[in-house]
């Protein structure tokens, strides 16, 4: 089983309340065997106390071939018999589980990640050269690409943000054809804002008339689109920066507002 969906399995029975019955039920820790089951093959780099008295568990996927390794978190309850994997909100609102994994799984390096992305992509930039600079890997039928387009434009036209679209193919068929046509074109930022401009949010779809039959920036998206899943991105937009600290910054999803306004007041022109 793959730790894919081992945290898929664990999410749905998280959301049923499902009991999993124990294998190893002498063991003197319930909560780490029925871990050690529904993970095989992962490593318990980790454990600590989570929220609501549940056992929180790090979990090392080593690399595999085509892949580098990864974590994860899993909670389980101390009879283990129930386990939670996800977001897990407080009265608040907060995720507790997103700042649990953030201080709690071991953090990379990413610095070679920024200069792979720099020299190992193929994109196209728009805004001014000196404003904070991030690099997006998007999808041209990814709707939060289009979401993200459309929040950055003022940014951009003041010269306060400086964005390098990186085009990718994983959502649909037609994603290949788009990137390449977007890609190939003579402006590739007027042909984006042709796909974001008239994007179909009914049907999550871009603008962009398919073309992929320049076989050279077809094997440039195909390149593109191999680094974004061999470096285990998570979904469309990523954006990849470095602050002013230089600090290496990867966001997967469409940021907040908040996140929006922080990202335009800490990324450095690189």
């Amino acid at each position: 089983m793959s730790m894919n969906r081992t945290l898929q399995a664990l999410a749905v029975l998280m959301a049923l309340a499902i009991s999993v019955p124990v294998a190893t039920a002498k063991s003197s820790n319930p909560a780490r065997a029925l871990v050690q089951k529904l993970a095989p093959g992962t490593r318990i780099v980790q454990e600590f106390k989570g929220p609501m008295g549940l056992d929180g568990f790090v979990l090392h996927d080593p690399a595999k071939a085509g892949r580098k390794s990864r974590y994860g978190v899993v909670y389980v309850t101390a009879s283990g018999k129930f386990a939670f994997a996800g977001a897990i909100y407080d009265a608040t609102g907060k995720d507790v589980a997103r700042s649990m994994a953030e201080r709690y799984i071991p953090k990379p390096d990413l610095r070679p990640l920024l200069d792979a992305v720099r020299t190992k992509t193929s994109y196209f930039s728009e805004g001014a050269v000196k404003a904070p600079h991030v690099f997006v890997f998007f999808d041209p039928n990814c709707i939060y690409c289009n979401m993200l387009w459309k929040q950055t434009r003022d940014a951009v036209k003041a010269g306060q943000l400086r964005i390098s679209w990186v085009p990718v193919a994983i959502l649909k068929k037609t994603s290949m054809g788009r990137s390449v046509a977007i890609l190939a074109a003579k402006d590739p930022v007027a042909a984006m804002r042709e796909d974001e401009a008239h994007f179909d949010h009914q049907n999550e779809q871009g603008a962009m008339p398919p073309d992929a039959g320049d076989s050279a920036v077809r094997t440039k998206v195909e390149a593109n689109t191999a680094f974004f899943v061999s470096n285990n991105m998570q979904g469309t937009p990523t954006l990849v920066y470095r602050d002013q600290s230089n600090k290496i910054h990867v966001i997967p999803g469409l940021p907040s507002a908040a996140g929006l306004k922080q990202i335009l007041s800490t990324a450095s022109p690189q």
